[in-house]
């Protein structure tokens, strides 16, 4: 567990984990058995989602198979710095080192690096990613693109 190393030189971290997935019973007893809790709060499902991505630094999405993640579209919209695996959809949403940082899905070391490379940027260059999905979100999924890639499907 990443967590279980605390390498996180002296960062003032503390991950919130959203959705209430089958796992999490198993996940809130490994971490009490662990003893890692201070550094994670389970909230279930969110209701409010843009309150929730403002109270955030960092949006990581972990997935280990994805479709099309409108989460990570609302976070991009936000102008979070974005950390996520490459699975499905993903790899066409982030492009590592541009607007946000990928890892190969399901290697935990890479994403362990990944949030470190994160958390040592300034706060500026963070932004910067930022800004970068937020013009992304604008550019690639505004409705106009979205039904041009609708009717490309549909009406060949």
């Amino acid at each position: 567990s990443l967590l279980e190393k605390n390498n996180f030189d002296n960062k003032n971290i503390h991950f919130l984990i959203a959705g209430d997935g089958t796992l999490k019973n198993k996940l809130i007893t490994e971490i009490k058995e662990k003893q890692i809790e201070k550094y994670l709060t389970f909230i279930g499902n969110i209701k409010n989602i843009p309150e929730f991505l403002s109270a955030l630094d960092i949006y990581i999405q972990p997935s280990v198979t994805e479709g099309f993640p409108l989460s990570v579209l609302e976070a991009m919209a936000s102008r979070l710095p974005i950390i996520s695996s490459n699975a499905g959809g993903l790899k066409e949403m982030i492009i590592d080192g541009e607007n946000g940082m990928t890892y190969k899905s399901e290697d935990i070391s890479k994403l362990d690096k990944t949030m470190h490379k994160m958390l040592n940027l300034s706060i500026e260059d963070r932004k910067e990613f930022g800004s970068n999905a937020y013009n992304c979100i604008k550019i690639n999924y505004s409705i106009e693109k979205v039904a041009e890639k609708y009717k490309a499907v549909y009406f060949q």
